[in-house]
């Protein structure tokens, strides 16, 4: 997922299919939901929940009622975040945890560090009120990545 990720942002976003091709090439079949828009050219990152679920995944965070503006949540590597729909954005957020930071189609920087690792995509995302959920497979083996080199942002 790390090599195969942009290195910021660019549409279009591609989130939803960069994390299921990554898991599935660490050998799990995801399920793709059914379109949400017709327009849209796949399914949309907020609904591969009851997917991740099918093949293992339990919610281990979900801020829907905490409505928390600091998520102290410390993500292990193979952890996938969703985060809900919302203006703006209508097909959501999809994440995958690579051990040192968040990846979606693109490389996520640490722009909050008071934060989990670049958890939130975008200042957008970031709104106490935007709910979204961190999703682990307690039985995949996952193997920490370590850059060699820095990061681009560091």
């Amino acid at each position: 997922m790390t090599a195969n990720a942009k290195p910021a942002y660019s549409p279009p976003g591609e989130c939803a299919a960069y994390v299921r091709l990554a898991l599935e090439a660490g050998g799990l079949l995801i399920k793709v939901p059914t379109k949400r828009y017709g327009d849209a050219t796949g399914a949309s990152a907020c609904d591969y929940g009851n997917s991740l679920e099918a093949v293992g995944f339990k919610t281990v965070f979900d801020n829907n009622n905490l409505m928390c503006s600091k998520v102290t949540f410390k993500p292990i590597a193979g952890d996938v975040a969703i985060f809900d729909a919302f203006e703006g954005h209508r097909h959501g957020h999809i994440q995958m945890f690579n051990g040192v930071q968040w990846i979606s189609d693109f490389l996520q920087k640490n722009i909050y560090p008071d934060q989990a690792p670049g958890l939130y995509p975008g200042g957008s995302y970031r709104k106490p009120e935007i709910p979204f959920k961190i999703y682990r497979n307690e039985s995949m083996q996952i193997i920490n990545y370590t850059p060699l080199n820095k990061l681009p942002w560091q």
